[in-house]
């Protein structure tokens, strides 16, 4: 049975609301894209291996590489530095495990610098710090990119060899990241910087569950998605804030990221539970966290991809690509 609060939310549509989707169609070529910050700046990949950015018409080579077996990700998440990873034998190097190099640089400028090799490279309050991983050694690096000072974390994990945590922080140099128990149920740790103290913030109640999260870094808040590897979903998907307030509740998956966005959580989520996924029907959705509204933002047969780019967020569904407006 469906929860009726999520049922009646669900009829606040895009027409109530000032948040909807549009058509994604830039006046450059959005193939080899790898960061939009603007139409007048971002970053791309070369034909030929090479990263690439665009300010103001100009292209500049920001790192070279010898040949096309290779793949950039660019991270931008805030206004003052992105995020490289560069993975070398993109197309024929199939070990998901294998450390990738790491780069930074200041958003617009060509000067790039080298800061480790991990996965899953992410910045943080405003680009003061750095996360990736170690998957080989189980071990998460937190990188203050102002003194180049690095803590190490050890994460729990004998059950999934190709789990990579996520990794938020907060200005209470708390942060927050998941592993697994020993009996296989995943949890949410917290570790704080500044008192070195380690607890389980929340643990899984099955081992089909897991947890995504994101942080809204202007209001200090990080929320929660437990949702499951399960197409049937027997335990509700929930959003929760760190007090552990249900925002969102719904008999459904969501599937893939847990986005902050302003006011908004984005999000997509399955309306069905169908094992093919031939037969699955998807929904992107935007809920408020002024008044807890829902806005559909998009419907569809295919899976809708969603991701942030500092501060626009997009998603990719049967080829187009669409901004999020407000």
């Amino acid at each position: 049975m469906r929860f009726i609060k999520t049922s009646l939310l669900l009829l606040n549509l895009a027409s109530f609301a000032g948040i909807k989707a549009k058509l994604f169609q830039p006046k450059f070529n959005i193939k080899q894209i790898r960061a939009i910050k603007s139409e007048n700046l971002s970053y791309q990949q070369s034909r030929n291996g090479h990263l690439q950015m665009t300010k103001n018409t100009k292209t500049k080579d920001l790192i070279k590489h010898e040949d096309d077996n290779v793949f950039y990700k660019v991270i931008l998440n805030n206004p003052k530095i992105i995020g490289i990873e560069k993975k070398v034998n993109f197309f024929t190097d199939l070990n998901l495990r294998k450390n990738n190099h790491l780069f930074i640089s200041e958003l617009g400028s060509s000067k790039v610098m080298e800061i480790g090799k991990g996965l899953n490279l992410n910045l943080h309050l405003d680009g003061i710090y750095a996360s990736f991983s170690k998957i080989n050694e189980q071990k998460i690096s937190i990188l203050n990119l102002k003194n180049n000072h690095e803590h190490s974390l050890t994460y729990s994990n004998k059950w999934n060899p190709y789990f990579r945590p996520e990794v938020v922080m907060n200005y209470g140099k708390d942060i927050f990241y998941n592993d697994y128990s020993k009996n296989g149920l995943m949890r949410v740790m917290q570790y704080n910087l500044k008192s070195k103290k380690k607890k389980v913030f929340i643990t899984a109640k099955s081992q089909d569950r897991y947890f995504k999260f994101c942080s809204n870094e202007s209001k200090g808040m990080i929320y929660i998605l437990n949702t499951s590897l399960d197409f049937k979903n027997k335990e509700a998907t929930s959003i929760t804030d760190l007090y552990g307030t249900n925002l969102y509740l719904t008999d459904f998956r969501i599937n893939g990221p847990l986005i902050c966005h302003d006011e908004h959580l984005i999000f997509v989520k399955e309306n069905n539970k169908e094992k093919l996924l031939t037969n699955k029907k998807f929904e992107a959705i935007a809920y408020s966290l002024k008044d807890s509204s829902l806005t559909t933002l998009h419907k569809s047969s295919y899976n809708i991809n969603i991701f942030k780019q500092d501060d626009k967020v997009f998603f990719l569904n049967e080829d187009l690509y669409y901004e999020v407006k407000q």
